[in-house]
Order: C-alpha cells, then structure tokens, then sequence
C-alpha cells in the first residue's frame, strides 16, 4: 500500500506541471498589482461580519457532517454487517467494496449534477437520499439487498466530497477561498473525525438500527443546515460552481 501511494504523488507532479491558475485568481493579482495592494487574505475574513460567520459556521458543520458520516460508516460497516447479517470478515469486505463503489461513481457524477441543477439543489436531494439510504440500509436482508445497499449508500453519503472544494470556496472572494476552503473542511475533519468513537459506543450499548439513525439524523441536520445558506452579492457564485 505504502508503494502505491506513490502513484499519487507522480499524477500531482504531472498536474502541477500543465495546470494553469484561474481566471479569476489571475484577475484578482492583476488588480492588486495595478492598485498597488499587498494585503493577503486573513483568517478574520471568514468571521468579520454576522453574515459571513454565520456561513463560515454553517459550511463547518456540514464538513463535519460529511466528515463524520463517512468515518462513521466506513469505519464500522464491516462490523455492523458481521454483527446484523452472521458474515465472516471476508465477507463483509465484499458488502464493504460495493460502497466504496458506489462512492467512487457518485464522485465521479456528483460534480455533473451540481453543474446542470446548481449546489442547492444538488446537496438538498444528495443530503436528503443520504439520510434514507443510510436508515433503510439498517433493515437490508440477504445478499442483494445489502450488496445493493452499501452501493446506494457510498454513491450518496460519500459522493458529495467531490463537491464541497466548489461549495465553500463560492461563498468568499477569490482573495481568501483557499484559506477559506482548507480551514472549514479540515476544521470540520477534526471534529468529524470523532464520529467513530459515538458510532462505535452506539453498536456496544443499543444496536445498528440506532447507529444508522445517529447517521441519518446528522445528515438531515446538514440538510437543515444548508438550507440557511445565501451567498454575498459580491461573490460570483457560478465562478467556483
């Protein structure tokens, strides 16, 4: 595994060489340069105005949202299934694969999605289907049915990572969307990044249904979340997304 991690850091070295920087970004430096500005982006900006935190803090908890039901589900799926269906770990590797399938094509189909009905309505029905697809999945029986399942479940809960660089980085001004979109997603990772533990304590003292609810709900808290979401008039939205 470590050997193959390499691949990665060939392909990011062959994209670094051929990619060019933004037109916006471009655009931005040249006016700075012409103005003679040499101001950087600051953490700050992402809370100086009641507006602009209160969207700061609402992409932080859909991050973390995101962040906690990935590690929550894929971290336990495997026992979860062992422990709900009578698999062995061979076994419910299989079941495990068929999400990391699912998710693979929702990456890959979610940013189509976003471009053709926009972010709002894009999240809404990925955010939506998530919270479904992860409670119902509790009450999959046999070998289709959760093969099936985990598929459904990695194309919708996990499909929306691809989208969240475009989501947050629409909000805030060419200037500061990298500072911007580092900070939220990584802030929300850390604490997202709990989410195992709660998973795990919920499948010790109740059971998997309870599990996939604790999941379902965070997704709906999400959903909620992003409904309150209204960008800047002076952010182009349709430059990032």
């Amino acid at each position: 595994m470590f050997f193959v991690g390499v691949l990665p850091v060939i392909f990011a070295f062959i994209v670094r060489k051929n990619l060019d920087e933004s037109p916006e970004w471009l655009a931005a430096q040249k006016v700075k340069r012409a103005n003679k500005i040499v101001e950087k982006g600051k953490l700050v900006q992402l809370f100086e105005t009641p507006r602009i935190a209160f969207t700061t803090v609402s992409l932080i908890i859909m991050s973390t949202v995101q962040i906690a039901g990935y590690n929550g589900l894929m971290i336990w799926l495997p026992s979860m299934l062992q422990k709900s269906q009578g698999l062995s770990v061979s076994g419910s590797a299989l079941w495990t694969i068929s999400t990391a399938v699912g998710m693979i094509i929702g990456m890959l189909t979610f940013g189509r999605f976003l471009d053709r009905f926009g972010a709002k309505r894009t999240f809404g029905f990925f955010l939506i289907a998530s919270a479904c697809a992860v409670f119902l999945y509790a009450y999959a029986t046999g070998s289709a049915g959760v093969l099936i399942g985990g598929a459904i479940v990695g194309f919708f809960s996990n499909g929306m990572f691809a989208g969240y660089g475009a989501l947050i980085s629409s909000f805030y001004p060419v200037q500061i969307r990298s500072t911007a979109t580092n900070t939220i997603f990584n802030f929300g990772r850390a604490i997202g990044g709990f989410s195992p533990i709660l998973v795990g304590y919920l499948l010790q003292s109740y059971d998997m249904k309870i599990a996939m609810l604790y999941l379902a709900a965070l997704y709906t808290l999400s959903f909620m979340v992003m409904l309150t979401l209204k960008k800047s008039e002076s952010v182009n939205y349709s430059e990032a997304v």
